[in-house]
């Protein structure tokens, strides 16, 4: 269901509201530097259908400065005319922002004046010839109290006692061709390079989401060990001021949920991204962004609900998972089950899980509330090439979700339970959490309350399963339901 490239590679996108349908522009990769501008366009921000590419690559001859692939931009509607903002490569890889336009949103012509932006050097750090200048990725916003449109921009700056690091800038426009006031919006804690930076009001406040991680240098942006690539959050009272930390609003392994837009849609705000996994990389399922203690935060939306198929309500039965794969049943705990509430009773340093059965989904949906006296605890996603043999001793793939009060945190486990990544939360708080998983197409979605905490690439494979499992003590899983969603 997701949308995906087809016979190339899709990465960055943004996206556009026109009178309620979401137009979307994507970059897609055929070899080298050679690099389209792929459109794409959506009703409900979950189905997406393909229209034309709107730009391709230029010959260095005519266009020097806008010679090699395009990279990520943003656009904007005015008065009936749409505005393409792209960064412009030159050979050297340097880079400006162009803008190409159009009247119907689906030919889209160079301007003749490009590029529309470059770098004030007084307060940016611009190359001579032959070296890569960066300024790339604007996302433009229009603040209806002043009557501008605000571009932030990835640029370097030399900052006092720190040297050359990565900044977000921003620039004024009124006609969106003339831009002028040029400022450091950002600056990051940490000496690294950051990008795709999106900006959203919500509530009368600024708020502003860029991408790092390791690839950009940026290994200390946070203290959790597992986050490869993460999404910063930061904000301010007005879109020209300093923006300061929030804190983390996306995590993950390396390219997985990387180059967040934001887009508002039916007067709420949304978070698309990109997914990343074995099977190719997709526009992600959206995300509705909330407030939550003074940081935006990517949640659950009723928009998914609109993805199920058929709710798996009959009553369940389940089948416990060998704990000792190679060798006969270990008996560590047992389940029973209530109207309502299933509970696993794992013993003394001990660990046991149940895989429901006779359920056979090619996605799915869970939910349930957690509760009881544990070390560990949560949902199992069994996923299987073949079909029959999900219902066998093992699957090809086992994955365990698990809240771990002990070290207070969300951990996503693998085969044998080989942790693959790691979120620190603070369960102390809550005697309840409500928990959500949703799993397709090779990605995973981890929710706790209706915040979403881990995104990660995963085989999911043709056939999965759900369970539940708990470590050293009793799990209670109230109102435990499954979704088969498309």
């Amino acid at each position: 269901m997701k949308y995906k490239g087809t016979y190339y590679e899709m990465w960055d996108a943004w996206f556009m509201n026109v009178n309620g349908t979401i137009h979307g522009f994507h970059l897609k990769s055929h070899s080298g530097e050679d690099w389209n501008l792929g459109h794409v366009y959506t009703n409900d921000l979950l189905h997406f259908k393909k229209m034309r590419d709107v730009l391709e690559t230029l010959p260095e001859e005519k266009y020097p400065d806008d010679c090699l692939g395009k990279f990520t931009g943003c656009a904007v509607e005015k008065e009936g005319k749409y505005y393409l903002f792209y960064t412009m490569r030159d050979k050297y890889r340097s880079e400006k922002i162009g803008l190409a336009t159009s009247s119907d949103l689906e030919h889209f012509v160079e301007y003749e004046n490009n590029p529309v932006f470059t770098l004030d050097e007084n307060l940016f750090v611009v190359r001579k010839k032959g070296d890569a200048t960066n300024c790339r990725d604007m996302n433009i916003v229009y603040d209806d109290k002043s009557g501008i449109y605000y571009g932030y921009f990835a640029a370097m700056a030399n900052i006092k006692g720190r040297g050359e690091i990565g900044v977000i800038g921003v620039a004024e426009s009124s006609d969106l061709l003339n831009w002028s006031n040029q400022k450091i919006a950002y600056i990051p804690h940490f000496n690294g390079v950051i990008e795709v930076p999106s900006v959203f009001k919500i509530d009368g406040k600024w708020y502003m989401t860029m991408l790092t991680g390791t690839m950009y240098g940026a290994k200390a942006a946070t203290d959790e060990p597992d986050m490869t690539c993460v999404t910063l959050s930061a904000c301010a009272e007005r879109p020209d001021e300093l923006f300061e930390d929030c804190g983390i609003f996306l995590s993950g392994n390396l390219q997985s949920g990387y180059a967040c837009r934001c887009i508002d849609y039916k007067g709420k705000i949304y978070a698309i991204y990109i997914d990343r996994s074995e099977y190719g990389a997709a526009i992600s399922l959206p995300k509705e962004i909330k407030i939550i203690d003074g940081e935006p935060k990517p949640c659950y939306s009723d928009i998914l609900k609109e993805l199920r198929i058929a709710e798996k309500d009959e009553k369940f039965t389940f089948k416990k998972i060998p704990t000792a794969w190679p060798w006969n049943y270990v008996v560590s705990g047992e389940i029973s089950i209530s109207k309502d509430v299933i509970s696993v009773n794992a013993d003394n340093n001990s660990f046991q899980g149940f895989m429901t059965e006779n359920i056979e989904l090619k996605s799915l949906e869970a939910e349930f509330n957690l509760s009881g006296n544990f070390r560990e605890a949560g949902f199992v996603l069994l996923c299987n090439s073949d079909n029959e043999n999900v219902w066998g001793r093992c699957a090809e793939n086992e994955y365990y979700i698990s809240v771990n009060r002990a070290a207070n945190e969300l951990v996503l486990y693998g085969n044998m339970l080989s942790p693959i990544y790691r979120r620190g939360l603070d369960f102390e708080k809550s005697e309840k959490l409500h928990m959500r998983v949703i799993a397709m197409e090779g990605q995973i979605e981890v929710y706790v309350d209706d915040v979403l905490i881990i995104q990660q690439g995963i085989k999911t494979e043709k056939a999965m399963t759900g369970g539940i499992f708990s470590s050293c003590g009793n799990a209670d899983f109230e109102n435990l339901r499954l979704w088969e969603i498309e």
